[in-house]
């Protein structure tokens, strides 16, 4: 699946003239300083620069999925149809609608912009499509569309029948699939003296202390102790056991919700040792999750620009952002962690052998 993903992101839109691309895209470096863009592309594999049929990627899906979740919290009738058996499933179908509909608004911005490039770097010399019009509009729009849906697709079929979150290892691969050119930009900067030896030494060591920040970060969580009551349910007695609850240090504030925390412990007889029940436990929760943000926080703004500075000082362009490194960190390190309970539950010896490698979600 990923093979033919990547297969993909080389096809170009039809009617594009790949010459004058390139310098579209290179006259729209130089206005914009190319920060945004080079962001756009790293997820898209480099696909969004030679206008490809998976230039889009998966961003409206993860555009849809964002909306889809901001909408559960306030809106009453989402929230409910959440809490539903099925009513995830008919979440993610909603997702899939709105996904389809971004993607086709994005597509018809996308190919209008092409048949107009001097509307946005003001330069009449460069004519990027060859056969303009409303049909080669359509085409753009339904190509792009197309595409993303079976990008979509191609994850959600990783996910069901293959190991890992399919979306995330599509992202993944993404990212990764630009490491290549930077090795050969790096490597010919450096033989051409444009860049110190030392100063590039420094550079990766410094973006192995940077990946190593985020993998501890990753597993960083707070732990709130939870005991649970006992209870005779006829001649069996349950519960009587202390656990914990994992709060990640870089959570979503917006994925946890403090009442209904403390409402489903208060329901399966479960309490916070010298916390009340209810309200009292919903605001130690929300207090306690409010002190783990600031750290979390900092860390998030820290990686985001981290890289840039360090690219800055080096002299060399775009390699790679702060999120992709979240994002290949967190996804590797799921994706290991799947790979290790598969083998446990067939009793398998794990790869690693004496190493056991726990997910996020674990610690």
């Amino acid at each position: 699946m990923l093979i033919v993903y990547r297969l993909g992101a080389h096809i170009t839109l039809p009617g594009i003239d790949d010459i004058e691309l390139e310098k579209f895209f290179d006259g729209l470096r130089g206005r914009t300083g190319g920060s945004v863009l080079d962001f756009v592309d790293i997820f898209s594999g480099g696909a969004f620069k030679q206008m490809t049929i998976f230039a889009l990627g998966i961003q409206p899906y993860i555009s849809a999925s964002i909306v889809m979740q901001l909408l559960t919290v306030v809106i009453p009738f989402l929230e409910k149809l959440s809490k539903e058996p099925d009513g995830r499933k008919k979440i993610t179908q909603y997702t899939r609608y709105a996904t389809v509909i971004l993607s086709a608004i994005q597509g018809i911005m996308i190919s209008l912009v092409l048949q107009r490039p001097g509307s946005i770097i003001r330069s009449e010399n460069i004519e990027i499509v060859t056969n303009p019009g409303i049909w080669w509009t359509l085409l753009t729009m339904i190509t792009l569309m197309a595409g993303t849906s079976f990008v979509m697709w191609l994850g959600e079929q990783i996910t069901e029948r293959g190991i890992g979150q399919g979306i995330s290892l599509i992202i993944t691969i993404g990212i990764l699939s630009g490491m290549p050119g930077g090795i050969q930009t790096i490597s010919n900067q450096l033989l051409n003296r444009q860049i110190d030896l030392p100063k590039l030494v420094i550079f990766l060591a410094l973006g192995v202390v940077a990946i190593m920040g985020t993998v501890y970060i990753t597993f960083c969580v707070r732990k709130i102790p939870v005991q649970y009551a006992r209870r005779v349910v006829g001649r069996k007695v349950m519960g009587g056991q202390a656990t914990h609850i994992p709060l990640r240090v870089n959570a979503a504030a917006v994925q946890i919700n403090p009442v209904q925390m403390a409402d489903d412990l208060r329901k399966y007889g479960g309490f916070i040792p010298g916390i009340r029940p209810g309200k009292k436990t919903a605001d130690y929760i929300n207090d306690t999750l409010t002190r783990i943000t600031l750290p979390g926080a900092v860390f998030l703004a820290a990686i985001a620009v981290f890289p840039l500075l360090l690219q800055g000082w080096l002299g060399t362009g775009a390699l790679i952002s702060g999120a992709a490194i979240l994002i290949v960190v967190g996804v590797v390190l799921d994706t290991v962690s799947q790979i290790e309970s598969y083998l446990t539950m067939r009793h398998y010896e794990g790869f690693l052998k004496d190493r056991r490698v726990r997910g996020r979600r674990s610690r």
